[in-house]
Parts: structure tokens; C-alpha cells; sequence
């Protein structure tokens, strides 16, 4: 799960890592915020799953999860 919240020059995008099917937490993921192929922002899930990519400047992007417990993804968020 993932919300976004954005102030006039600034975005951010918060949310959660689980399993799929359990629902545990995934720790140590990478999280990538990406526009056109540049890395904007970047963070690793905590031990609860929890991720915050911050100073996003508002527009689509791409989000690039990536870790050992993942197959490797990427979603489009407008």
C-alpha cells in the first residue's frame, strides 16, 4: 500500500512492503522513485516494511522496487 501527498513544489510517497499472501513485512527493499530513467529518490524498507521517498517534484514517475524477498517491479504513479 502507498499514498502520495504533495505540497505546491514538493511530493512525497510513503507505504508499506508486504509479502504477498502472509502479509509479513519486507525489510531491506529498495525503493526508487524514477522519471525519465533518473533516480529522484531512494530508500530502503524498514523492518516493518515501511518506505519514504521524500523532495519529489510533483509529475508521473516511476517506482522501482528491488531486493532479495522481491521479484524485481516497476509502476507507473501519475
Amino acid at each position: 500500500a502507498a499514498t502520495a501527498s504533495a505540497q505546491p513544489d514538493e511530493a512525497r510517497l510513503v507505504g508499506t512492503l508486504l509479502q504477498q499472501g502472509s502479509r509479513d513485512p519486507l525489510p531491506g527493499v529498495r525503493v526508487q522513485a524514477l522519471r525519465d530513467g533518473r533516480e529522484l529518490a531512494a530508500a530502503e524498507s524498514d523492518a516493518e516494511g515501511r518506505f519514504e521517498l521524500t523532495a519529489l517534484s510533483p509529475g508521473a514517475i516511476v517506482v522501482r522496487v528491488r531486493g532479495a524477498q522481491v521479484r524485481p517491479a516497476e509502476i507507473k504513479e501519475d
